[in-house]
């Protein structure tokens, strides 16, 4: 670690957004790019995970992005991040934000129903197949 960098740790509550699938969600590099999404029944969903922020390369060092998912009963997704990096103590960069993102596929292909979505310590409700006016979940 740099002097005057401190790390920087985040689980399980990073911008997270559902995709139909990779497609729709290499659309959309930024969360300010995401639309809303058309989910169908019998296909696996993606989830899109976002870095903090803005990254950059004068207040960021090493940042890294992981998502992965995990059945709960059938119709229960436990999604989880992580994120890490070492900061610039005192540092606020607005521009020239790196694109830091990564996504993680549900295990199967979900069929027609009502799911629960956990991530962290927040609870979210999708209907498959519908359409998802505002597919990031907490984010404002």
């Amino acid at each position: 670690m740099q002097p005057g960098f401190s790390q920087l740790s985040l689980k399980d509550t990073l911008p997270l957004c559902v995709f139909p699938n990779m497609e729709e969600r290499i659309k959309a590099p930024f969360l300010k790019d995401v639309k809303p999404q058309k989910l169908t029944a019998n296909s696996k969903l993606t989830f899109g995970v976002f870095g903090p922020g803005c990254l950059n390369e004068a207040c960021d060092d090493r940042p890294t992005l992981q998502c992965w998912t995990e059945q709960d009963g059938p119709n229960s997704i436990i999604v989880k991040t992580r994120f890490s990096s070492f900061h610039k103590d005192g540092a606020a960069c607005t521009e020239n934000c790196l694109d830091l993102d990564t996504a993680c596929d549900t295990q199967t292909e979900l069929k027609p129903g009502k799911y629960t979505v956990r991530h962290g310590d927040k609870t979210y409700k999708l209907q498959i197949p519908g359409v998802v006016r505002d597919p990031c979940f907490g984010v404002k």
